[in-house]
């Protein structure tokens, strides 16, 4: 009324945090969307600092508070983290894709970084040129020339699990392009 407008309802709730436990932001790229596959949603959690975990339950998810205080409880007990990321990865990736995709989410995680296979089934990309510098552009794993060679630079790009130490490399059909852990690209 002192200031002549009709009443306002709010709305307020924490700030989460990213990824990386900074505000979540994503012109900082650590954030869970709404939009992310199954697969990158799930492997997002993974990467979680573990200090994120109950807060995550606890405004991320429908999961009861009971359950959530008994997750603190076991974590504190020395439980091991990575089993309730799996938990809130599952319970993330049901929420918004579904039961069977939240499975499929998990053994994806599990083989691919837990026994470090190579994913079954890889999206398959026809890139404009066959240079490793294009194929990355052309599978979004880079934003541009100058972000696919740091990566490069820094390790990060493989072709059929061999690393690539040049930005000469050439690809060829049937060539697997993975870039970190979790991305994988299947040449055609």
């Amino acid at each position: 009324a002192s200031y002549k407008q009709e009443p306002q309802d709010i709305i307020m709730n924490p700030l989460v945090a990213g990824t990386d436990g900074r505000k979540m932001s994503s012109s900082w790229g650590n954030t869970v969307n709404l939009t992310d596959t199954p697969n990158e949603m799930f492997g997002k959690i993974m990467s979680i600092p573990d200090d994120l975990i109950i807060l995550y339950f606890t405004y991320m998810t429908r999961v009861e508070m009971e359950t959530v205080n008994a997750y603190a409880a076991e974590m504190k007990k020395g439980g091991n983290p990575r089993d309730f990321k799996v938990k809130l990865g599952v319970e993330l990736v049901r929420f918004y894709h579904g039961e069977k995709e939240a499975l499929k989410a998990e053994e994806y995680f599990i083989a691919t970084f837990a026994k470090k296979e190579i994913p079954t089934d890889i999206v398959e990309l026809k890139p404009t040129a066959y240079d490793v510098i294009t194929v990355l552009k052309d599978a979004k794993f880079a934003t541009s020339t100058s972000d696919a060679r740091r990566t490069i630079e820094g390790g990060g790009v493989k072709i059929n699990d061999k690393k690539v130490t040049s930005y000469e490399e050439v690809c060829a059909p049937g060539d697997i392009i993975q870039k970190g852990k979790r991305f994988f690209v299947k040449i055609v």
